[in-house]
């Protein structure tokens, strides 16, 4: 699933790899905060069942251990949201003794921290949020740090619009992938057909990433519900097959209860005759009424069975329908949040126009050239340095430098971002 992409730095005009590229998958770290959920099928009552106790918050202790009710503590340092949840649903399902893993949801609440230090107004600790650029971190920072206030001011203006742009973009390309997804569900497709409007803006980062996760979402719920119908399919298919052993038995007793029938009208004769005992003519009459109440025990079994089958397929169709109107109504608020979204886009890029030819002051693409732009990043517990373009993604626990140019200087060689 990895998309590698290459990116020209407006700061420094050389070829770099993009680190979101290299990286899409979040991996989970000290301090994010996870939400859980989790959920059983039951074909019994035909009906999910959600394991409340379990439901809540939960978060990343600085060893990257989560601890959980039921399982108690589990590794979730550098794991993916998907992956963790694999092994708490594994976890679940051999401490409660169960034939299937129950569904797990598991995704992150509230992220770790970023950091941006050196040429901006307010630096320091900020909260991250998913497709945060470095323009609106330095946004979040107060913009670049300018002797004339007011041109600081306006240069906040001009950052804050086009962090606001960029950010409202990156919800666009989000939207327009879940509503890509929706419409392959509600068709009940077996992959995702892209727009030409997101695949035309897929050699971004944050798009590719986009539609990577929509993706991921697809064949998860696919899955899931291919395998709930598989439940039922089996349980089905089991009643199936008693009902034809039900039906050869039921055979079988007719045949039985036929010839006690015979066997009491031959034995009533001889008892007239004198040749046998009213006794037993009494036994054989005995004989034939626990037959034929057999028979019709088993002839209920096999009514009960009918009914048994008719409420899977009954729950079958409704499963489907229950979801088809899920996907449906998600998809009404999605055109819906597209039409607010496409709206805003329209009025930042005006606000945008006005404040670049309004404001002489401002930064422009000129100075913005001057500015070198560096992340400080641990992964797989190494750390990296790199220069980075103003449209870079931020990643949670990344040193943000901002060095104008009479501050341009080497950054220290060691950073400790261990526990960031």
């Amino acid at each position: 699933m990895s998309l590698s992409v290459l990116m020209v730095s407006p700061l420094v005009g050389a070829p770099i790899s993009s680190a979101r590229a290299a990286d899409p998958i979040y991996h989970l770290g000290p301090q994010d905060k996870l939400k859980l959920r989790v959920s059983e099928w039951r074909s019994a009552p035909g009906q999910v069942v959600e394991w409340s106790a379990l439901t809540g918050e939960y978060s990343i202790d600085a060893s990257g251990i989560l601890s959980l009710p039921l399982i108690g503590q589990v590794d979730g340092l550098n794991k993916t949201t998907s992956e963790l949840a694999s092994i708490i649903s594994e976890r679940l399902r051999q401490s409660a003794g169960l034939i299937q893993p129950p569904a797990v949801s598991l995704e992150v609440s509230q992220y770790r921290p970023f950091y941006i230090l050196g040429q901006v107004d307010k630096p320091g600790e900020y909260s991250f949020r998913p497709g945060l650029l470095i323009l609106q971190a330095i946004s979040i920072a107060g913009g670049y740090r300018r002797a004339d206030r007011d041109q600081a001011r306006t240069s906040r203006d001009l950052i804050t619009t086009r962090g606001d742009l960029a950010a409202t973009m990156t919800q666009q390309a989000g939207l327009l992938a879940a509503r890509d997804r929706l419409a392959a569900e509600s068709q009940d497709r077996e992959r995702i057909d892209f727009s030409a409007q997101l695949q035309s803006r897929q050699s971004e980062p944050i798009v590719a990433q986009a539609m990577r996760e929509q993706v991921l979402i697809f064949n998860s719920r696919r899955q899931t519900l291919n395998s709930q119908i598989d439940m039922i399919s089996k349980a089905k298919s089991f009643l199936e097959d008693e009902a034809k052993t039900l039906i050869s038995k039921t055979d079988t007793q007719k045949k039985q209860v036929d010839l006690l029938r015979k066997d009491l009208a031959e034995t009533g004769n001889m008892v007239s005759r004198g040749l046998v005992t009213t006794p037993r003519l009494l036994s054989a009459e005995l004989n034939v009424v626990q037959y034929e109440n057999a028979l019709l025990d088993i002839s209920v079994a096999a009514s009960r069975n009918k009914q048994e089958i008719a409420r899977s397929e009954r729950s079958m169709v409704d499963m489907k329908n229950i979801r088809r109107d899920e996907i449906l109504k998600d998809l009404r608020e999605i055109t819906t949040k597209l039409a607010e979204t496409d709206g805003k886009i329209k009025t930042l890029r005006l606000s945008l126009l006005e404040l670049e030819a309004d404001e002489p002051g401002a930064i422009t693409r000129d100075s913005q050239s001057k500015v070198v732009l560096r992340i400080i990043r641990r992964t797989g517990g190494q750390t990296r340095e790199m220069v980075v373009g103003d449209t870079e993604a931020v990643e949670p626990g990344d040193i943000v430098q901002v060095q104008l140019p009479e501050t341009v200087r080497p950054f220290p060689q060691e950073v400790d971002v261990s526990n960031r």
